[in-house]
């Protein structure tokens, strides 16, 4: 079955700077740096679609995880965000 498997080369120069971001990464903590952001906005917008949840009849505002978000259709048109 694994043989079946057809992978492309990549090409160098992608390759190398692929690396180069993942080393950024490791050396500036950006993970644990997005994970405080998430939870950061994660209070931010709970704190202002609870509200809006309670009169819509709503429970659950927020899904996802770690600095990855979602807010419900019915709660995220009310935000004035552009």
């Amino acid at each position: 079955m694994w043989q079946r498997i057809v992978s492309q080369p990549i090409q160098l120069p992608i390759l190398i700077h692929a690396i180069g971001v993942l080393e950024i990464i490791a050396r500036q903590d950006l993970a644990h740096r997005s994970r405080r952001l998430g939870r950061a906005l994660r209070e931010l917008v709970q704190k202002q679609a609870s509200t809006m949840c309670e009169a819509a009849g709503l429970k659950e505002v927020l899904g996802g995880l770690e600095s990855v978000m979602f807010v419900r259709r019915e709660v995220s048109g009310q935000f004035l965000v552009m």
